[in-house]
């Protein structure tokens, strides 16, 4: 078990966790079975984002300030408890596993809408949320010493959740100071959704000799969901839309090979290749705000073409190694982040295209003395997506996509020896980007640097942990509004532990 504090330079920002987890297996007949609980609790007090004003960060709004309301919180409790039993049968082994999922998130925050000292000049959603989840899964392995190793079973998620609240009207100062007390009640909206996710997957290596190792995996997929909900009045029970019934079955798999044409000892060379076919159903989001601005509804199920080859080395008994890999990756229906009136909303982006090239290279010296370096070249554009901006429809074809930076990079190096002074350093580069989807705002890269001190004795370990060192605070995310608001760089802050070992 544990428990964790932490607060932020922004203003009004932190949150409080606890967390315990019980694990336990005991043999049973021929087999070993599993069960675990797992609880979390989590208060947290939301940050604002810092809305852009043109092709820049709005300098009318102070660096931390926070427009929520008075009050402010997304408070969860989640509990989690699963089983399994695991049996060998002959030359296979059956697996079967059951559990039970069940949070809730009590919410209340709030956006701007205008980044002006006017009156009502910013949205805010009060709601209660409940999710259920229960997941099954079993399956039969064959992974003996034969070259050919099986895999093949059935899995199903039963998910339903349920929101209500509603949105509000208030007023935000730009400076964030003296916040608006968020009325009582907000709204009378209520969401429903319920979804079954059913499949049957199988899998099999082949290693015909020691250079050569081939896989390939396809599953079945069954999504069936149903959701209704309304602003303003109760819909009679069971009485759903057609437009809010989805019921989608479909293929996906892989394939790839690997080829290892030197080994030696602990050192090796590997040639791979492989192309994917995914799926995956959108997120079922019981989203307050998306339903009150009439967007609602069941989104297109996520689906992704990808190829990747690339190669990977170890050399000087495993201390050198080195990897580099290619990918190209076409993808359908990808859900994003939109603004309905000034809340946040999601969407389907059509098609786009991710391709890129990541490389690392590790080098472990004799002793306790480390060096790793990575790089990475991204270009991630939409193909086919049509959006809205203030009324006009835009073709976003050709568009880098918003907050990929092309170019990243790291460095870093440990000194971690089993007893006396231990040491780390790192640098990460994070390249140029666009904040928005037209590609108008550009954002220059920067380098953060994150470094560590301390000492070890036989049960004792001291450390001091520094991150974000140059105390850079460029926007990294963009906010769930969609196109206008980010999220900042946490700042530097410095971490003091102490661990004994019993």
């Amino acid at each position: 078990m544990d428990a964790e504090r932490r607060g932020y330079r922004d203003e009004r920002t932190q949150f409080d966790r606890g967390h315990l987890l019980w694990r336990n297996s005991r043999a049973l007949g021929r087999g070993l079975f599993r069960f675990d609980v797992d609880g979390t609790w989590l208060d947290q007090d939301p940050a604002s984002p810092h809305p852009r004003a043109g092709t820049a960060l709005s300098s009318a709004v102070p660096l931390d300030a926070n427009h929520n309301p008075a009050d402010a919180h997304l408070d969860e409790r989640r509990v989690f408890v699963s089983t399994g039993y695991d049996r060998p049968l002959r030359a296979t082994t059956w697996s079967t596993a059951l559990s039970l999922t069940r949070s809730s998130q009590e919410v209340l925050r709030g956006f701007l809408v205008r980044p002006s000292d006017s009156a009502l000049n910013a949205r805010g959603i009060r709601g209660d949320v409940e999710v259920t989840d229960i997941y099954f899964d079993s399956h039969l392995a064959w992974t003996g010493r034969r070259p050919i190793k099986v895999v093949a079973g059935v899995d199903h998620l039963h998910g339903e959740g349920k929101a209500e609240g509603g949105t509000f009207d208030y007023t935000a100062r730009l400076d964030g100071s003296a916040p608006a007390v968020a009325p009582v009640e907000a709204g009378d909206i209520g969401i429903e959704d319920r979804r079954e996710f059913s499949g049957a997957y199988g899998f099999v290596e082949w290693n015909p000799s020691a250079a050569w190792r081939f896989e390939t995996g396809a599953r079945l997929n069954r999504t069936a969901e149903e959701r209704e909900g309304e602003a303003g009045e109760v819909r009679p029970t069971g009485s759903v839309d057609e437009a809010e019934k989805r019921d989608d079955v479909r293929v996906s798999g892989l394939a790839g090979v690997t080829y290892t044409p030197w080994r030696r000892g602990a050192d090796a060379f590997h040639v791979y290749a492989n192309v994917r076919d995914s799926y995956k159903p959108a997120a079922a989001e019981l989203n307050l705000g998306e339903e009150e601005g009439g967007e609602g509804g069941i989104l297109e199920p996520e689906t992704a073409t990808s190829y990747e080859v690339g190669l990977k080395a170890r050399a000087m008994g495993g201390r050198l190694s080195a990897e580099v890999g290619s990918f190209w990756m076409d993808f359908r229906n990808l859900v994003v982040a939109q603004s309905v009136d000034g809340l946040p909303a999601l969407t389907n982006a059509g098609s786009e295209r991710f391709k890129g090239i990541e490389a690392g290279l590790a080098w472990a010296a004799r002793g306790a003395f480390t060096v790793r370096t990575t790089y990475s070249l991204h270009d991630a554009r939409f193909r086919d997506f049509v959006m809205d901006f203030g009324g006009v429809p835009t073709q976003l074809a050709g568009k880098r996509f918003e907050m990929s930076a092309r170019h990243m990079a790291g460095i870093g190096a440990v000194y971690a020896p089993a007893r006396g002074l231990v040491a780390h350093a790192e640098a990460r580069y994070n390249g140029s980007r666009f904040l928005n989807k037209r590609n108008t705002a550009h954002a220059g890269g920067f380098t953060t640097v994150d470094g560590g001190l301390g000492w070890r004795v036989q049960r004792l370990e001291v450390r001091a942990e520094g991150r974000n060192l140059t105390d850079r605070r460029d926007p990294i995310a963009e906010s769930e509004v969609g196109d206008a608001q980010y999220y900042r760089m946490p700042s530097r802050h410095l971490d003091v532990s102490v661990r004994v070992g019993f």
